[in-house]
């Protein structure tokens, strides 16, 4: 079980803006684990301060401001600054050539077979 002990009051501003959110080097979180026995260990620690498991329990429970990462928080970006571009005209190219390549092989089947 995952708590966050840092208190955060964040306000709209007329333009749109919101205030009054911790930076991540200030989340605190507290986290609970439950032993096969039955004991149970209490692990105070901060966002940038983490542990793998502490890691996965705030992706899991979405309590982080934005997902995490074990090393970096890079994943979440585009790998290049071309990938929006390249993305949706790379298949569309992909799947006209293909079209094209099929109406070729139709049409000289068609013909061979007369």
């Amino acid at each position: 079980m995952v708590l966050k002990k840092t208190r955060e009051i964040q306000k709209e501003l007329p333009n749109g803006d919101i205030t009054g959110g911790a930076s991540s080097h200030e989340l605190k979180y507290t986290t609970y684990t439950f032993d096969l026995d039955g004991s149970i260990h209490r692990d105070d620690f901060r966002l940038n301060q983490r542990s793998a498991l502490q890691t996965k329990i705030l992706n899991a429970g979405v309590v982080a401001p934005h997902r995490l990462g074990f090393y970096t928080n890079a994943w979440q970006s585009y790998p290049t600054i071309f990938f929006p571009f390249m993305y949706p005209l790379l298949p569309m190219s992909l799947g006209v050539i293909l079209i094209l390549v099929s109406l070729v092989q139709l049409k000289r089947e068609k013909y061979n077979g007369r």
